[in-house]
Formats: C-alpha cells, structure tokens, sequence
C-alpha cells in the first residue's frame, strides 16, 4: 500500500530548525532596531533578552564568537552615517564598540550559571551599566550609544534619570532581559524573579508618573525663541583665514561677516516683537574677525536693553593667520551687567576649536537663572551636572548637527533637562531644535532642513524655575554602586567556585 508522506515533509523541515538559530536571528533583527540610526524601543528591551536565548546551551566560545561578530556587523550598519567615520575606519570602531557590548554577556555566562534566582538575573544588569559608565568616562564623545537615549519617549521611565543618571535606565532594561531568560528557562525561581522585578518596574514608573504632575507644569512660563544658521561659512571661513593675512581678502570677509551679524540681529528682533523675552542663536551663528568681536557685542548689547531680552549668542571668532577659532557663547541681559562669556568645553575630535576650563557660568537674567554650554558639551552628564548644582532654570544650548544625527542627539540633550531639573533650549543649526520642560515633556520641535535660515525657527513657552533632582546632588552614585555590587558578586562566586573545588580534590 502507498502511503503518502508529501504532508509530513514539512514537518519534518520545521523540527530540524534549531531554536537558537532562530534566538540568533531574532537577536539580529531587534539589536539593528535597539540603537543608533533606527530605533524602535521595545527592540531596546528584546535584543538582549534574545542575545541570551541563543547563548544557552553548549559551546559558550563559539556562541560568544559568533556574538561578537554579530554585534560589530550591526553597530557598524546602525552607526553608519551617525559618526564621522567610514571604511576600515568605521569598522575599527565597531569592533571596539561590540568588544564593549559583548563583556556584560561573557559576564552573564561566566557567572550567572553559579548563583540562583534574582542574583543570576543581577548580573547583567549590573555589568552593563559598570561597562556603559566606565565607558562614558572615557570615551572622547562621552555617553554616545547609551541605552537611555532609546527611551527618552517613555516620559515615566524617564524620570528616573533624575534619581540615578541614565544609567539607572540602562539596569531597568538589561535586568528585564535576564529576568525574562531565567523565567523562559523554567528555573525554580524564576516566578518569584518576575515577581520582583515587576514590582520594581512598577514602582519606577507610578513614581515617574507623580514626578510629572508636579513641579514644573506649575512653574512661570518663559516665552523663548531660536534662531538658527547653517555651519558651512565658518568652515569656509576658517580655512581662509587660518592660512592668509591678505588685506583685500580679509576686507571682503569682513564685509560678508557684518552681513551675516546685521541678518542675524534682524531676526532677533523679530522673534522678541513676536513675544520672546528669551533668544538662543545655533553654535556659530555669528563669525566674526577678532578686531570686529567688540563692536559687534556692543551692537547685540545695545539690541538686548533697548528690547528687554536675554540674548545666547553662538559666536565664532576668528584669527587671521590662527590654526584655531574661538567656539563661544555669550550671554546677554537687558541691564548693564556685562556679557557672560563661555568657552566649549569638549570641541569634537578633530574639530579645530579652541578648548575652555569645564566650568559654565550661571547668569541671573530677569526670566531666570541660565547657562550656556554649547552643543557636543552636553553629552557628558558630569559636565552638565553642574547646571543641576547651580539651581539653574533654564539651559540654554547653542548646537549643530547633520541630518543623521539630528534627532537622535536632541534627545540626549533632554535627558540632560531632567537629570538636573532644568528646562531645555536647544537652537540647532542643521539639526533639529527643541524646547523641554525638566520633566522631559517636548514643548517645541524644529528641523532646520524644514524652517527658514536666520528666521526664527521655534517660538514657544518653557518653565523658568529650577526643580532640585536627587542626581544633581549625589551624581553617579547609582553608578558606583553597581561596580561594587558587580565586584563584590565576582569575588564571591570565584571564591565559592574555588572552596567546592577544593572539597573535591580533598
């Protein structure tokens, strides 16, 4: 008798699909998504719990390996474009980035095995937030690539920056991913895991959601308007100027940069008639010629007093025949203080900037307390910590970007509104410009590719009153703490593990 057995071939296919091949493949997917230039959140918390699935089992190098390659091909797809790198260049770095990347996990399969219930679930967590800030100190572009700037959109979650840094986000996320794994493994513990973490989780976020019906919604609002200009003259000008003194050259670009100062000024007015006691121009809004800076100040001084406005004026000055310009803000108030001058703290790799001493000076204006740090500054959260110290209410922040990394990077400088308790003015050129409360909360989004150049490109309201944070004061505590406690649980397994193999051999 026939039998027909065409139905059971696919059955048979099915059962020959290993599961951590399809682990392997759902890890893929997900860490393209988690990071970087496309990011979906949720993939923030499966890829790693994904990543754990597949390095189960047997042959824990070879699945380390074939991890590693994994997570350098992906970092290198995800930061395409993001960083200004391309080739072998680019592929050094994302070898760097995933040698960081897979340690929590070498961790995590050394360690984890030889502890039971909620302590096998600590270790990642702790590891990776140990990896993330060690990394972040130092790390020439400070907390790039961190975990929290995937979930600046969960407004509850978010507040917890405010208590621990970014890095408490970082713990949250990963301990989701090692509690699911023990759960999914069917351990003994893994219920009463869940149960924990859960109750965690809950709690952070009913506490976020208090934090955010509170303090700054009820705060004075300040109107604030930015104006923003593209980068490329002060490129273009500095690569004339840095070589050549010729008198008829410099005579011309003079006249180009009093043009430029005269349009700039003329949109100021423009957004303080519209309503704005507050103006930020982007990083390099105004270039000027050294012996033309004083002139110029007194001109915006004089612009400041007659509107009664707060000016943040992003200034490049230059030097004819000086290999580097000076990267500045100044901050204007209608009386007759004088201009509060503030040197970039942290010029990018390579940029040629004049670097200045790591202190920002707070400045009392009638809407406020300010600062003014300037664009790549604030994605170092200890600098910036200092905001949170002074009790500033408003941070005000002069940038540029490219298109790649517009939004991405506005949202890092929100996390730097909360953790500090300060209201946030990002104007950007070639980038995107924001308004926040300290809260988080997005009060104003502009892209510059959409907007009108010089022309006031966001006009809104934000709180001016500072709101304490508990990080502004304790600093990266959390952080520390995590190194301890992931020390502290090596030191023990590794003594545990040695004791019973000394019992053994006795």
């Amino acid at each position: 008798m026939a039998v027909d057995v065409s139905s059971e071939a696919p059955l048979r296919t099915a059962r020959r699909v290993r599961p951590d091949i399809v682990w392997l493949a759902a890890a893929a997917v997900t860490l393209l998504l988690a990071n970087g230039r496309w990011i979906v959140p949720a993939c923030a918390w499966i890829a790693p719990a994904c990543t754990l699935r597949f390095l189960r089992g047997q042959h824990a190098g070879v699945r380390l390996a074939v991890l590693f390659v994994l997570l350098g091909g992906t970092t290198a797809a995800t930061w395409l474009g993001l960083v200004p790198l391309h080739g072998m260049a680019l592929g050094f770095l994302a070898a760097g980035m995933a040698a960081l990347q897979v340690l929590p996990y070498v961790a995590h399969r050394l360690l984890a095995p030889r502890l039971r219930g909620l302590s096998s679930t600590l270790v990642l967590p702790l590891t990776s937030v140990t990896v993330e800030y060690v990394t972040s100190l130092t790390n020439p572009y400070g907390t790039w690539g961190a975990t929290a700037y995937t979930q600046t959109g969960d407004l509850p979650l978010l507040q917890l920056v405010s208590v621990t840094g970014i890095f408490g986000i970082t713990f949250v996320v990963t301990w989701f991913a090692s509690t699911l794994d023990l759960v999914l493994e069917r351990e003994p513990n893994g219920r009463t895991s869940a149960l924990v973490y859960t109750s965690v989780l809950a709690a952070i976020l009913c506490l976020g959601g208090l934090r955010l019906l509170s303090g700054s919604a009820t705060s004075a609002a300040v109107p604030v308007a930015t104006i923003t200009m593209k980068p490329g003259p002060a490129a273009s000008m500095w690569r004339l100027l840095r070589t050549r003194t010729d008198t008829a050259q410099i005579s011309a670009l003079h006249d180009r940069s009093c043009a430029l100062q005269d349009s700039l000024l003329a949109a100021t007015a423009r957004a303080i008639g519209a309503g704005a006691r507050v103006v930020v121009w982007s990083e390099l809004a105004a270039l000027v010629l050294q012996e033309d800076e004083a002139a110029f100040v007194d001109e915006a001084r004089r612009l400041s007093k007659r509107q009664g406005a707060t000016l943040c004026i992003g200034l490049g000055t230059f030097t004819p025949g000086h290999r580097r310009m000076e990267n500045k803000t100044l901050v204007l108030t209608p009386g007759d203080a004088p201009p509060v001058s503030y040197f970039k703290s942290h010029p990018v790799p390579g940029d040629p900037e004049t670097g200045g001493p790591e202190v920002v000076k707070p400045v009392d204006s009638p809407w406020g307390r300010v600062v003014a740090p300037i664009c790549f500054d604030v994605d170092f959260p200890g600098f910036v910590r200092q905001v949170g110290r002074a009790h500033v209410g408003i941070l005000l922040v002069p940038a540029h970007d490219w298109r790649e990394i517009g939004d991405l990077h506005a949202r890092m400088a929100v996390c730097r509104a909360v953790e500090n308790g300060a209201s946030l003015v990002r104007a950007t050129g070639d980038g995107v410009s924001v308004a926040a409360d300290s809260r988080g909360r997005i009060l104003g989004w502009s892209s510059s590719f959409t907007q009108r150049e010089g022309f006031p490109s966001l006009l809104t309201e934000v709180p001016g009153e500072a709101s304490p944070t508990l990080y502004a004061r304790a600093g990266d505590v959390f952080a520390w703490l995590c190194i301890a406690a992931m020390i502290v649980i090596a030191a023990r397994t590794t003594w545990v593990a040695r004791e019973a193999r000394r019992r053994r051999i006795a």
